[in-house]
């Protein structure tokens, strides 16, 4: 930024140093070089003036993306630390129909791979949450057949709130691509 401040500054005493010279020329003809140089820094200035407006621009719409995506890793985030340290919410809480309503929205905002990742977290949740259900209907009591199901899931959504989540969400919530 302050290069661009520079500049201008140079322009103007380039602009001085001319008119200086010019004054012991004809008024006519050292008017009309004054005017045609005068147009050139205008426009000059116009121009960086609209390229900082175009940096501006890009760097709010880049930061709108980032808040969108963000929101959308917070509730992902949520929900998995919800499977992994209490129950599966139920489809209708609030918290799972968030993550439900994200998926869309992270087909538009990330792409197909984050959309398959929540697919696969809704996938694995409705999993969890129908061993639980079975759980609960025979008193609170694991049956045999989902001991190692369950416990693959509880792993499972242990490490992707823990880690998995911060990583594939980091590709596409990381500032090191932010240079303009």
């Amino acid at each position: 930024m302050q290069k661009r401040i520079v500049a201008p500054g140079i322009a103007a005493v380039l602009l001085g140093l001319i008119l200086y010279a010019l004054i012991g020329r004809g008024a006519d003809e050292g008017w009309r070089f004054v005017f045609a140089l005068l147009t050139l820094v205008l426009g000059f200035l116009a121009w960086a003036v609209s390229d900082d407006q175009r940096t501006v621009a890009r760097a709010k719409l880049r930061l709108d993306l980032f808040e969108r995506r963000y929101a959308i890793f917070e509730v992902t985030w949520d929900y998995l630390s919800r499977c992994t340290e209490h129950k599966v919410p139920p489809r209708n809480a609030e918290l799972a129909v968030k993550f439900a309503n994200s998926i869309p929205q992270a087909a538009f905002l990330f792409g197909r791979e984050l959309e398959t990742y929540l697919n696969t977290i809704r996938d694995n949740a409705i999993t969890l949450w129908l061993i639980q259900e079975r759980t609960a209907a025979n008193c609170n009591i694991l049956p045999p057949d989902d001991i190692e199901r369950h416990t693959e899931l509880q792993k499972w959504f242990f490490e992707e709130a823990r880690q998995g989540a911060k990583t594939i969400f980091g590709r596409y919530l990381s500032f090191e691509n932010w240079r303009a």
